[in-house]
């Protein structure tokens, strides 16, 4: 018996872990890949404004600091974890509501809506939220550390 207790009890630790990183191992999805531009060699390689196209070209990405980087990203996971359980509850009880009712603006037919969708936006915003919350922070952090694009607040 407790073998199977046990047995429940890391299986749920591997899920749970699994979950939360899930955006970590799916980042290349996340952040979108740029194409390298090659501009078409003009007939006049002197000229001035074909040298400044050169050298915007030439430029790269400025690096990442590594220390704001992963403080930012812890900050914005513990800040933004709450924010979007809140922003995604509310959002799947309001879409809820919408798809019970429809058309009719009765507020019966909206309070019974809302009572019936309240269970699944509460488990859908439980089950949501720390996936978002570790996606924002990863994918926002980069360009603006601490901003409220990471922390969730910014527009869904």
């Amino acid at each position: 018996m407790k073998l199977i207790i046990k047995f429940k009890f890391n299986l749920f630790i591997v899920l749970v872990t699994s979950v939360n990183l899930f955006p970590v191992f799916a980042l290349e999805r996340i952040t979108p890949t740029t194409p390298a531009i090659n501009p078409l060699p003009s007939d006049s390689s002197n000229d001035e404004n074909s040298i400044a196209k050169e050298e915007t070209t030439q430029k790269s990405k400025p690096k990442v600091k590594f220390f704001p980087y992963v403080t930012s990203v812890v900050t914005c996971t513990v800040v933004g974890t709450p924010v979007a359980l809140v922003r995604h509850t509310v959002d799947e009880i309001k879409q809820g509501e919408v798809d019970l009712v429809g058309k009719y603006n009765n507020i019966i037919f909206k309070i019974i809506a809302t009572g019936i969708s309240t269970p699944y936006g509460l488990l859908s915003g439980f089950m949501q939220s720390p996936f978002w919350g570790i996606r924002n922070s990863v994918k926002y952090s980069k360009d603006t550390p601490f901003s409220k694009e990471a922390m969730g607040l910014g527009k869904l």
